[in-house]
């Protein structure tokens, strides 16, 4: 359940990822470009993927957007991190700084 947001957690300059997909594991990422009261706006970030197996690697950002601003609405978690909706199919949360799993199906 969504907590009361009181302070946005969020700060300019968070990268974010988003994990989705069904027979194969995308991850997109996503910078924080401006915090404004309960929502951000983000732009998507390109990635380096480095293969690690059959069809299959860990990914990466690049420090350069690819995408639009989006406005998005932050949710925030009571231990101060937060999510945000990017689709119907798909949250990003908070980058810990290490590579992700992802596959592909080609």
């Amino acid at each position: 359940m969504p907590t009361t947001l009181t302070a946005n957690p969020a700060k300019v300059n968070d990268i974010l990822y988003s994990s989705w997909g069904y027979e194969q594991t995308n991850i997109d990422f996503y910078i924080v470009t401006k915090v404004l009261g309960k929502s951000v706006k983000i732009r998507e970030l390109g990635s380096n993927t480095v293969g690690t197996g059959f069809m299959s690697g860990e990914t990466t950002p690049t420090q350069t957007p690819t995408g639009d601003e989006m406005l998005k609405r932050v949710n925030a978690k009571t231990d101060g991190s937060y999510t945000i909706k990017i689709a119907s199919y798909a949250r990003a949360y908070q980058w810990d700084g290490k590579p992700k799993y992802c596959s592909w199906w080609h």
